[in-house]
């Protein structure tokens, strides 16, 4: 399929650039595929929406959260020439050595430069790193360890597509980023990017999840830079995914497989946990050789032939860190793609030709997708990290 095929007009006044007054303040559109269904409402109605939806006959819906935390990895720099840049961090090390980055601007820098912090004073200038080598760019941290210089001189790194420089609006915008631009249950440090789903969820609508019969499972999934990537290629056949980390909990595995095996539905909240949980499933039936698209009525079916040795597969997987750069999109024009395990997807609106708008088209089918996004565009929801949600059936669902 052409990549063109995913672009869509998104006006600059709809891309939201700070989050609302209250997380759950947001609206939600419903949409159902298998029924052609799009329905407005608001996040604040999550709760009794899926105890309508999911919650019949004793049945209880898991809902798989990626509990990843976002790092200050945004650092603001000062050259001894006067120019200023900054020093995005790649990855966390507090060995001393030399870490991964991109550094903006590159070009005059040199191998050996020390780079000093932003708001330090010309006459008592404050080092934090010296540059290792510059392709691809490696920086090391001078007299702090690297979780230090973050701590005290990181910012979050907010998408290109947030206008905005917190040191221009005021540094309560950019204290607010610190709270917002994070899930209430992130716990793990290891993205530069936040599941950007979740920040809708207060304790309060999670309390009423729970009071509803809903049950949580966390995962973790490391959130990379090639998140904010378009998609460059002519097609979706020649795009290469970036590679990202991830590992499922015991806990989590065995409540999968327990849900699995008692057809009880799974809703995933963004598509970091989505991809986790397609990932692990697909990772784990490897040796068996079925085709992607017989995949989920073969797990199925072996949930229901051997519930316990089912369960014993899922474990043997847990609480290992493995790599995924599985990119989830459609086949074709007309039919959609239903992932191996759960009924639905939260996820926020995403970007025009990238990856995470390909994976919900697949989802939906890409006529819905068109329609669904139109709808959007037309009724004016906030779009990107800071936007509004949805909530996205599967076209088949296993609970039915």
């Amino acid at each position: 399929m052409q990549t063109k095929l995913f672009d869509y007009h998104l006006p600059e006044r709809l891309i939201a650039q700070t989050p609302l007054q209250e997380r759950d303040a947001s609206r939600l559109l419903i949409a159902d595929p298998a029924t052609d269904h799009i329905q407005d409402s608001f996040f604040a109605n999550l709760p009794s929406i899926l105890h309508q939806e999911f919650c019949q006959n004793g049945k209880r819906p898991l809902i798989v959260v990626n509990r990843s935390r976002v790092f200050p990895a945004r650092v603001r720099i000062k050259r001894t020439s006067g120019g200023r840049g900054e020093v995005f961090i790649l990855e966390q090390n507090d060995t001393g050595s030399a870490v991964s980055c991109l550094i903006r601007p590159q070009k005059k820098l040199r191998v050996g430069e020390i780079l000093f912090a932003d708001q330090s004073s010309e006459h008592n200038p404050v080092p934090l790193f010296q540059i290792e080598k510059l392709d691809p760019p490696r920086v090391i941290p001078i007299n702090s360890k690297l979780s230090a210089i973050m701590n005290q001189h990181g910012e979050m790194p907010l998408p290109p597509y947030i206008q905005r420089d917190p040191l221009r609006v005021g540094k309560e915008y950019s204290d607010l980023d610190k709270q917002r631009y994070q899930t209430l249950y992130a716990q793990e440090e290891g993205s530069v990017a936040a599941a950007t789903a979740g920040l809708h969820f207060t304790k309060k609508i999670m309390d009423e999840c729970s009071a509803f019969q809903c049950e949580f499972a966390e995962v973790i999934l490391h959130v990379g830079l090639g998140t904010f990537q378009p998609v460059q290629a002519d097609t979706l056949a020649e795009h290469q995914m970036h590679h990202e980390n991830y590992l499922i909990p015991m806990e989590t595995a065995q409540k999968i497989a327990d849900w699995t095996a008692k057809d009880w539905p799974i809703l995933f909240v963004g598509t970091t946990s989505l991809r986790t949980v397609e990932s692990f499933v697909r990772h784990a039936f490897a040796k068996h050789a079925i085709p992607i698209c017989q995949l989920r009525n073969y797990v199925h079916e072996e949930s229901q032939h051997n519930a316990i040795l089912f369960r014993k597969t899922f474990e043997n997987m847990a609480n290992i860190w493995f790599s995924t750069n599985l990119f989830l999109h459609p086949d074709n024009l007309e039919h959609s793609k239903t992932p191996t395990l759960g009924d639905a997807i939260l996820t926020n609106f995403h970007q025009p030709q990238s990856t995470l708008t390909m994976l919900v088209a697949s989802i939906l089918s890409y006529p819905f997708w068109k329609k669904l996004y139109a709808h959007a565009v037309q009724q004016e929801y906030r779009f990107l990290s800071y936007g509004d949600s949805s909530l996205l059936f599967f076209a088949q669902r296993t609970h039915l």
